[in-house]
Formats: structure tokens, C-alpha cells, sequence
């Protein structure tokens, strides 16, 4: 979670929801100056590290005024999950993925039999977890809980929000690339995909199919 207390302004973050951008905006507007890794204790501090994303159940509420989200098309979102952390593994999770030889499980699944077995996947690997969590779980399950929801695709508006909220001209950095290029995914594959995040269609969908929710 974000807490920007000079806005008084809240932003939930989710993994693959543009959270890294989020959160190197986030430090630029507190410190006036761009995040750069640094060393504590002997390892290297992400600007995840400042900004935590945890469960929607574990972060205590900041009081905010203003509360906001983002969200993604959750096929969208499993693809990038994909490329990004299974065909593209860091090093630093590589160790993580070896749990799954040691249970005869395919190492680099396919999308389709990754999102078949998924459930069995996130008990393993920690990242996977983490990162392949539906959106309810980090953003929670109540829409009314925000001001304002965003869908992924309307960073502009975002932009203009916070252009205005700041008094000055706020842009979101890209921070992340999905990784190497794959096939489209079956149609069967986006049907199991879809029926998996069925709570994140459900719980967020006008925000999905508007672009930006706004609390009335």
C-alpha cells in the first residue's frame, strides 16, 4: 500500500497492476527525486521494499480521505504474470521453482496447464503466490471501499488526477516489461483463466468495462 500523507491520499497496489510504476511515482513525489536501489544489511532494497504489497486483510486501512486502485483485465494480467515469471525467471527466484522438480511438477508449464493446476503451483512458489493472487485478494472485495478505480489501460486519466491532486504535471514511469514473447493463449485457456479470476470480474468489472470507476 501506498500512503501519500501531504495528498492525504491512499493507493492500494496489486502485483502485475502496474504496482512498480505506483510505487516509483509514489517516491518521487515524497522525496523529490527518482528511487534507486540501495544496500541494508547486505541485500538490495527494491522500492517494493518501501512500499509494501501485502493482502488486502494485512494492511490496516490509512484513513485517507482519498482511496484508489488500480485494476487489470485479469487474462491480461495472468499473461504478463506469465511471461514475467515463469518463461522469464530471475535469478533470485530460480531456487523457488526447483521445489517443483523435487515434486515431479513441470518447471515452465504451459498457460494452460499452469492455470489448471494453479492452486497446487501457489503452494509451492512463493512468487507464483504472490503474484498470481486474484486482484480481490491485495485490493479486496468491496468496490465501494475506494473513491476511485482505475483499469490499467487509462493511465492517462490517472495521470490527470494526480496532475491535479499535486498542483503540478504527474506522470506514471514504466517501470516493468512482461519478458520474452509467446503464443496467444487458447481460447479454452483465456475460458479456464477467466472462471479462475471469476471474483475479480465480478467484484470489479464496471471499473474493467468503464476505464474509471468513481464513487457517487
Amino acid at each position: 500500500m501506498i500512503f501519500l500523507p501531504q495528498y492525504d491520499l491512499e493507493i492500494r497496489t496489486c502485483p502485475k497492476v502496474l504496482s512498480t510504476s505506483l510505487k516509483a511515482m509514489a517516491y518521487l513525489l515524497e522525496n523529490g527525486e527518482e528511487f534507486k536501489p540501495f544496500v541494508v544489511a547486505g541485500k538490495e532494497r527494491s522500492v517494493h521494499w518501501c512500499y509494501q504489497t501485502k493482502p488486502f486483510d494485512r494492511q490496516r486501512s490509512s484513513r485517507a480521505s482519498i482511496r484508489v486502485a488500480f485494476v487489470r483485465d485479469p487474462v491480461r494480467r495472468f499473461t504478463s504474470f506469465y511471461k514475467n515469471r515463469v518463461l522469464h525467471k530471475r535469478s533470485s527466484d530460480v531456487h523457488q521453482f526447483e521445489r517443483l522438480a523435487n515434486k515431479q511438477m513441470i518447471v515452465t508449464p504451459t498457460p494452460d496447464y499452469l492455470i489448471r493446476n494453479l492452486d497446487e503451483y501457489r503452494k509451492l512458489v512463493p512468487t507464483i503466490d504472490h503474484h498470481a493472487a486474484r486482484q480481490v485478494e491485495f485490493l479486496g472485495r468491496d468496490l465501494s471501499y475506494y473513491d476511485y478505480v482505475f483499469a490499467a489501460n487509462s493511465v492517462p486519466a490517472f495521470e490527470a488526477f494526480m496532475s491535479e491532486l499535486a498542483g503540478h504535471q504527474v506522470r506514471l514511469p514504466h517501470q516493468q516489461v512482461s519478458g520474452p514473447k509467446q503464443g496467444s493463449m487458447s481460447w479454452l485457456t483465456r475460458r479456464t483463466v477467466r472462471r479462475y479470476y471469476g471474483e475479480d470480474f465480478e467484484v470489479y468489472g464496471e471499473a474493467l468495462s468503464s476505464g474509471v470507476w468513481a464513487r457517487k
